[in-house]
C-alpha cells in the first residue's frame, strides 16, 4: 500500500470538488473508490467485507479516507462541513468519550 501522504491530494481534490463530501465520510469514501479508484460501483459494499479485494484495487480503508478528510478539514477550513454535520460530530464524539469511561 502507498503512503498516507499520497491519498491526500485525492482526497483534497475530492472535497474541493464535491461539497456534499465534506460532510458524509461514506459518501466521501464512495466517491473515492468510484470516481478516482478503479472500483465498479456495483462492487463497491465488496471492499467492506473483503480485504485481499480491496487490496488488489489498490484502495485505502475507510478509516484512512475519514483520518485524511479530518485532517484536511483542519489545515483548510473552506472544506470543512455544514455546522449542522459538525454538531452532530461533536455530539457522536462527547458521546463515545461518555461510553469509553471518560
Amino acid at each position: 500500500m502507498a503512503k498516507l501522504s499520497n491519498l491526500e491530494p485525492i482526497i483534497q481534490e475530492i472535497l474541493e470538488k464535491y461539497e456534499e463530501a465534506r460532510n458524509s465520510d461514506m459518501n466521501l469514501y464512495h466517491i473515492y473508490c468510484t470516481k478516482y479508484g478503479v472500483l465498479n460501483e456495483y462492487k463497491f459494499g465488496e471492499i467492506f467485507i473483503n480485504e485481499n479485494y480491496r487490496k488488489s484495487l489498490g484502495l485505502y480503508t475507510f478509516g484512512s479516507v475519514e483520518r485524511c478528510r479530518r485532517k484536511l478539514q483542519e489545515r483548510y477550513p473552506h472544506l470543512k462541513c455544514d455546522k449542522e454535520t459538525d454538531n452532530a460530530r461533536y455530539d457522536q464524539f462527547k458521546e463515545t468519550l461518555n461510553y469509553i469511561g471518560r
